[in-house]
């Protein structure tokens, strides 16, 4: 058994969306209240752990108007 040598190897290339996003029942359902009740929520996680992945299927679920603008990509190294 190989071991992945980079993250590049183990971690997904881009949004889980959709049928694509699974699990995380429990933080779909904290996270659905919070928003229903207006309470400020902070997700943190590492890189590539499906932080926007999960708000985003949240706030699709529950056909609110959202704006997302991804500033990472813009980002270029100097």
């Amino acid at each position: 058994m190989e071991l992945a040598r980079s993250n590049e190897n183990f971690f997904l290339k881009g949004l889980a969306l959709g049928s694509n996003f699974c699990n995380r029942v429990s933080e779909r359902v904290q996270l659905k209240n919070n928003i229903e009740s207006a309470r400020a929520t902070l997700i943190m996680a590492s890189r590539r752990y499906g932080k926007i992945s999960l708000v985003l299927d949240v706030l699709s679920g529950m056909r609110l108007p959202f704006s997302h603008i991804d500033l990472y990509s813009e980002l270029k190294v100097i």
